[in-house]
């Protein structure tokens, strides 16, 4: 069960599951809020590419695969592009809403996002 929540966020997490989240509130009528999200989302992914050239950081189990975790992905782990791409659109909703119930609830899934890939073992 565990194990099933965890891949749901991991996929969640991706580029294309985060576009799929701007183009509901494009269509949905919010154009404003759905481009601020498209551009954050651009923003974010080539903020990251840049980032990973610059640091390229191994992942954690990166010298022993044994020790791999579930969800082992390749690449480097600093930074990380889910978190990455999470907080840049959680952020956006939360700045672009006046409810403050939604905007602590963005905070909160910023949060669960990066301590969901630490705990899990995919970053450090």
């Amino acid at each position: 069960m565990i194990n099933t929540l965890l891949q749901i966020l991991h996929y969640a997490t991706l580029p294309g599951a985060m576009g799929l989240v701007c183009v509901l509130f494009f269509m949905a009528g919010e154009r404003r809020r759905g481009k601020l999200l498209f551009l954050n989302l651009s923003a974010a992914v080539s903020s990251n590419l840049w980032l990973k050239e610059f640091f390229k950081v191994p992942r954690p189990w990166w010298g022993d695969v044994s020790t791999a975790p579930y969800l082992a992905e390749g690449g480097y782990a600093l930074p990380c592009l889910h978190t990455q791409l999470i907080t840049a659109i959680l952020f956006s909703i939360a700045l672009s809403s006046g409810c403050r119930p939604l905007r602590f609830l963005c905070a909160l899934g910023i949060w669960l996002t990066g301590a969901v890939r630490v705990l899990t073992g995919v970053q450090s």
